[in-house]
Order: structure tokens, then C-alpha cells, then sequence
């Protein structure tokens, strides 16, 4: 058992060494630029529901842009809402250049095709509704490298107690990860709430309630297209952590069902590595504490631990979102069951999806 053990945290250092490496790869990173878009042209996709109190924050941030957006244009695309989202956009069409659509179908999938109809610019920028950007955010884009598509930074917002910072660790060290192995050359998520696609490149498969960003890059690696990225701290956005458990839970439980229709080998791999690994980690903790050796429990644990932190630390130093950290060794604890129980749920239960119901 001792000789498994140090097998284990050996592939798992090995792993997060590579990690650490690609993530200060990714902030040395100067992505290339052919050209300084003075003349910035570019069609921002938004679909909401039911997002009444973000909108008024997001469209106030759209409105205290620091440079002309002449050439920018934002579609918001109604699915359903049954609050006042609708009125409030509507409202804004007077102060700033936006398309309002309502949605014919159901679903964030079919707001977004029906949007993709009116695209008129070759590359299209895909926010969520909760986010809130910066007053650099357009300023920046016109220095951004271009390519079929290019992986933007998505952070948490900050909100308080211990829930909170743990969604939002669990969060920034996926966000680690989507640089760290697209600086390596070998990308394997996008976040959709800020991401930058070719109009030609963007793919959404019907068969799926979400996973239209990760799905989208693994067909344009297959096709040998060009993936970009850009930790431009100005492109930074901020979007909403899941207020409770239950919303965290079915959060991971879509993002878990999703992803049984990958076929990247990249994806694939370090899915299959990370949820090997967790389930061995718990089978050999609970087998040294059965025992009683507790004392290599606890050195197991913070083996494993040690370098979780270490990334962390480096992400959360580079956001200024040092705050969760605090909640470090909590958040490591509830994480040794949260990776296979989460698995395990989205392939037998249905999850929840803005007030709807979806099965994987």
C-alpha cells in the first residue's frame, strides 16, 4: 500500500508540476498580433434568463467603457425570462447599440443559434449575463490575437462566507488549468462567459443542454485550427459564484454531464487522470485511518494538498483574489468527495438549469 502511495502523489506532482509550468508560461505569454484594430468591429452575444438584477450592472459597465464603441454591437437574446430582464433591455436600446431578440425555442442552445442568424462580423464575443467588465475591456480587445478562437480570463465575483470560497477556488483552479495547458500547447476548456470565436467556427451541438465553449474548441483542434489566449488583466471578467450548495451541485452536475460527449484525447486524459486519482486518494485515506495510521493519512493529505496550494497561489496572486485562499484546507477536504460524487450523479440524475430541467 505505501509503495501505491507514493506512485500516486508522485503522478499527481508530476502532473501539477507541468501545471505550475504552463500556468508562468501563460503569464510570460505575448500573444501575436497582425494588427491593431483601431477600428474595433465585433458582435457581442448575451443570452439571459431571468437576469434582472445583473443586467442593470452589466449594461452600466457597457456604458462606462473608456473607449468609442462605434463599431460594437450587442445582441441580447431573451429565453423566456419571467421577471423585468426584457423591459430592462429594451429600455437601454435608447442609450446604447444593441439588437433585443426573444427567443422562439427553449434553452440558451436555441437563444444562441437564433442570435448567430443576425451576427454580421467575422468574430463574435460570447459574455453570460451575470458578468460585470472592467472600463478597459474594449480598450484591450482591439490588441487581442485573433485566431478561430481565443480563451479569455473569467474570474469570481467577490461575495462572502465560506461557501462562496469555495466555489470560487474550485473555480480559479479551472480557470488555472485552461491556461496553464493552452500555453502548452494543449488547450482543453474555454469558459463561454467571455470568448472570443471565428463567426465559421462556432459550433453548437444539439444533443447538449450546454458545453457549446469547450465543445467548440475541441472541434476547432481537430480541424488543426488556430486557438489563442489572452490573460490581458484589462479582458478580466467577473462573473456570479452558485449562492448555495444546491446550485453549486447541479452547476458541476452540467458541467459533469457534458462532457461524456468529449472526444478530445486531451480532455479526456486529465478528466480520466483527476478522477481516477481523487477516488484512489479517498480509498487510500480511508484505508490508513481504518488502520490507524493516521499520521500517514495526514501526510497524504498534505502531500496532495501542498500542491493544490502552490498553483493557487500562483492564480489567485495573478487575479487579486487572495481572499478565498483563507478557506484553503476546508475547501481541500469537502473537495476529496465532491469529484466522484459529482461524476457519479450526473450520470444517473437530471439537473437543474435555470429553472429548468435537463438529463446528460
Amino acid at each position: 500500500m505505501l509503495a501505491f502511495t507514493v506512485l500516486l502523489i508522485s503522478s499527481y506532482w508530476i502532473f501539477m508540476f507541468l501545471s505550475i509550468k504552463g500556468w508562468r508560461k501563460a503569464l510570460e505569454h505575448k500573444g501575436v498580433v497582425d494588427k491593431v484594430q483601431n477600428h474595433l468591429s465585433l458582435d457581442v452575444l448575451i443570452p439571459y434568463r431571468n437576469e434582472e438584477r445583473h443586467l442593470k450592472r452589466l449594461l452600466h459597465d457597457i456604458q462606462s467603457q473608456s473607449s468609442d464603441l462605434a463599431g460594437v454591437r450587442f445582441i441580447f437574446i431573451d429565453d423566456h425570462s419571467e421577471d423585468m430582464s426584457f423591459d430592462i433591455i429594451e429600455k437601454a436600446k435608447s442609450e446604447m447599440d444593441l439588437l433585443s431578440l426573444k427567443c422562439v425555442g427553449n434553452g440558451k442552445k436555441a437563444a444562441l443559434n437564433e442570435a448567430l442568424d443576425h451576427v454580421r462580423t467575422k468574430h463574435v464575443l460570447f459574455w453570460d449575463a451575470d458578468i460585470s467588465i472592467g472600463a478597459e475591456y474594449f480598450s484591450a480587445m482591439r490588441n487581442t490575437p485573433q485566431g478561430d478562437l481565443t480563451i479569455l480570463p473569467v474570474i469570481p465575483l467577490e461575495q462572502k462566507g465560506i461557501w462562496a470560497s469555495y466555489a470560487a477556488l474550485d473555480f480559479l483552479s479551472l480557470i488555472g488549468m485552461t491556461f496553464s495547458w493552452a500555453a502548452l500547447q494543449r488547450p482543453i476548456m474555454a469558459n463561454g462567459a467571455n470568448l472570443l470565436v471565428a463567426n465559421q467556427a462556432v459550433y453548437l451541438d444539439p444533443k447538449t443542454a450546454s458545453g457549446d465553449d469547450v465543445q467548440t474548441l475541441h472541434r476547432i483542434k481537430e480541424r488543426g485550427g488556430v486557438v489563442c489566449f489572452d490573460l490581458d488583466e484589462r479582458l478580466t471578467v467577473k462573473t456570479h459564484m452558485p449562492e448555495d450548495f444546491k446550485a453549486f451541485f447541479h452547476q458541476r452536475m452540467r458541467w459533469a454531464a457534458k462532457s461524456s460527449r468529449y472526444s478530445d484525447k486531451d480532455t479526456l486524459l486529465m478528466g480520466w487522470f483527476i478522477l481516477v486519482f481523487q477516488m484512489f486518494l479517498l480509498t487510500g485515506l480511508s484505508y490508513f485511518i481504518i488502520q490507524g495510521y493516521m499520521k500517514m493519512a495526514l501526510a497524504l493529505f498534505l502531500l496532495k494538498s501542498s500542491a493544490d496550494f502552490l498553483f493557487l497561489h500562483l492564480v489567485t496572486k495573478h487575479f487579486s483574489v487572495q481572499n478565498p485562499m483563507r478557506f484553503f484546507i476546508i475547501a481541500s477536504l469537502f473537495n476529496l468527495v465532491m469529484t466522484p460524487i459529482v461524476f457519479i450523479a450526473s450520470r444517473l440524475f437530471s439537473f437543474e438549469w435555470k429553472e429548468r430541467k435537463y438529463r446528460s
